[in-house]
């Protein structure tokens, strides 16, 4: 049975998303992050991923502080050398007993496509 062509579109689609993230930003605003302001979609994914109840997630404004362009250092082994962002967002969760916390994911963003990773959460 032949792949459907909308199928393919589909996933071709969502494989070049993430390459298209810095598109029609100056490198003024990438050195400074802001081509990642707007992908906030792989950032709440990964804190959502760290958290007892996903479905709880909820970003406060979406407050997220990016900081400019860095180099990862030798700490982070394979990914010394990458280009990143640190980052930080409040949100609430609920938490093992049930009920809603505020809490602050602190992490980073990979420059070049805006992949999240979280590194801790802390409670606010």
């Amino acid at each position: 049975m032949p792949i459907p062509l909308r199928f393919l579109c589909s996933v071709g689609l969502l494989l070049l998303l993430p390459s298209l993230a810095a598109c029609g930003y100056s490198e003024e605003q990438k050195a400074s992050g802001e081509h990642c302001h707007t992908q906030l979609y792989s950032l709440k994914q990964a804190i959502k991923e760290e958290l007892n109840d996903p479905d709880s997630f909820k970003p406060y404004r979406d407050t997220l502080w990016v900081s400019p362009v860095r180099v990862a250092g030798p700490e982070w082994g394979e990914s010394a050398g990458t280009k990143i962002h640190i980052v930080e967002m409040e949100f609430g969760a609920r938490n093992a007993m049930g009920g809603m916390v505020k809490a602050k994911a602190h992490g980073i963003l990979v420059h070049d496509n805006c992949n999240a990773v979280v590194t801790r959460i802390t409670s606010s």
